[in-house]
């Protein structure tokens, strides 16, 4: 699950149904915390990845209530070399800005990603998806230049797949998920997680 933090809560929760792709089967934007902690019980969700910033406090807070492991993830602006950095005492994932929205246009272009069947979420997913752009930037002072993406408009749910993509490398291939889950996925998108069944979980 990914998770990115602004007024509402933008959440992308998917499983791999091999090694090479990321299948999404829920796409939502929620006020609170107790949603997104029903959407993961109802989900069945085995790790996450969340912005910590700006409600540090309380994705802290989200963090400790949850069973299953939780980064918080710290963007870096400049590149270090290290790659993705997981820090599992602090439960905290560091990675390039640039680094991690070159790996999800790849996940995008390539045929990667699969999506639920068109829907008006998926509508708003797409829309945000092409709100961030890749551009060279100058440093006015020394003169070197580097690619850096930039914001067009709402991108949650860019960054929420972001951090879907870096959770994913903290689970395993989900073997029977394309016979189990396939045919879930359209209904779930309608799902509300103040009503669900709660006897009756979807294990992704």
């Amino acid at each position: 699950m990914g998770v990115d933090v602004d007024r509402e809560l933008t959440v992308v929760v998917g499983f791999k149904p091999n090694d090479k792709q990321i299948q999404v089967a829920y796409l939502a934007r929620v006020s609170g915390f107790n949603d997104l902690q029903d959407i993961a019980k109802r989900f069945n969700v085995k790790a996450a990845v969340i912005d910590i910033e700006p409600e540090t406090r309380k994705v802290r807070d989200f963090q400790a209530a949850e069973r299953y492991p939780v980064y918080l993830c710290d963007y870096l602006e400049k590149a270090t070399g290290e790659g993705v950095k997981w820090d599992a005492e602090r439960k905290l994932v560091r990675v390039n800005r640039t680094e991690v929205c070159d790996g999800t246009h790849d996940l995008v272009t390539h045929g990667k990603l699969i999506l639920p069947r068109r829907c008006d979420e998926i509508e708003v997913f797409a829309k945000q998806l092409t709100n961030t752009a890749k551009a060279i930037e100058e440093d006015s002072e020394t003169g070197s230049r580097e690619y850096r993406y930039r914001k067009l408009g709402p991108d949650h749910y860019y960054h929420a797949l972001n951090y879907l993509s870096l959770a994913a490398r903290k689970v395993g291939v989900s073997e029977s998920a394309l016979e189990i889950y396939q045919p879930r996925v359209q209904a779930e998108m309608d799902f509300d997680p103040h009503t669900y069944d709660q006897d009756s979980p979807t294990d992704l």
